[in-house]
């Protein structure tokens, strides 16, 4: 039982100087030696993989920025060509394409306006022209009665008719001729003049050695309402 109990406190013993010695590393890799060399080469690991992520995200903003180079000028195309403006921002384009918007507008309305002004102008003259010319149809129908009464006035100085009644239907005549005058009606004065085949309505002919196309005549008066002809003048012309 002692030599038990000795051999138990021997082994004891020696356990206790074998677990105070420092552990050797060993070459082999077998045991605690193999733990110092796998922790550097975990450093080690660590490092490279720091250097690693740092090469990709390098690699990864180079191929960005070809990206963005690629999208900035295409292939072909001049650098000044592949943008209007590579330095204008986004809302300075939107107010240069509302401004030229606005310009396109301006130019159409101001031609808008000028054929207005035309279209008023137009119109305001047609206006006037009718009221200028509203009476002409109704001196028009006045011709005859002027007509008939130079007739009446020539038989009654080429009749027995007394004088009163002749400077009566003078009176009358002159009076009608003043009135209408004052509106802008007025006789052509043909005798003597060229013929004018805008004024003149030319019946017959009378052969001469004057001068030819000459009014020799006047069969019938012709009237203008300011620069609107009422009537032709109704006249003989000489040929010459």
């Amino acid at each position: 039982m002692r030599e038990k109990g000795f051999d138990g406190r021997k082994e004891t013993a020696e356990e206790a100087l074998l677990s105070e010695q420092p552990e050797k590393v060993s070459p082999a890799g077998d045991g605690p030696a193999d733990e110092a060399p796998l922790a550097g080469s975990g450093e080690a690991n660590l490092v490279s993989g720091s250097a690693g992520a740092e090469e990709a995200s390098q690699a990864g903003t180079a191929s960005e920025a070809g990206q963005s180079g690629a999208e900035t000028a295409l292939p072909g195309q001049a650098p000044e060509e592949s943008a209007a403006a590579p330095d204008q921002k986004p809302w300075e384009q939107e107010i240069e394409a509302l401004k030229a918007l606005l310009q396109q507008k301006h130019e159409e309305l101001l031609r808008k306006q000028a054929d207005f002004d035309n279209y008023r102008r137009i119109s305001r003259n047609e206006r006037e022209e009718m009221r200028e010319y509203a009476l002409s149809d109704f001196f028009k129908k006045l011709l005859p009665v002027l007509d008939n009464m130079e007739r009446a006035l020539e038989s009654a100085r080429q009749g027995n008719v007394p004088g009163s009644y002749v400077e009566g239907l003078e009176m009358i005549q002159k009076q009608l001729l003043t009135l209408l005058e004052q509106e802008g009606v007025t006789a052509i004065e043909c005798l003597g003049q060229p013929f004018d085949p805008n004024f003149h309505h030319a019946v017959l002919h009378e052969e001469g050695e004057g001068e030819a196309d000459l009014v020799v005549a006047e069969l019938q008066r012709g009237y203008m309402h300011k620069k609107r002809l009422l009537r032709p003048s109704m006249v003989k012309v000489s040929r010459g």
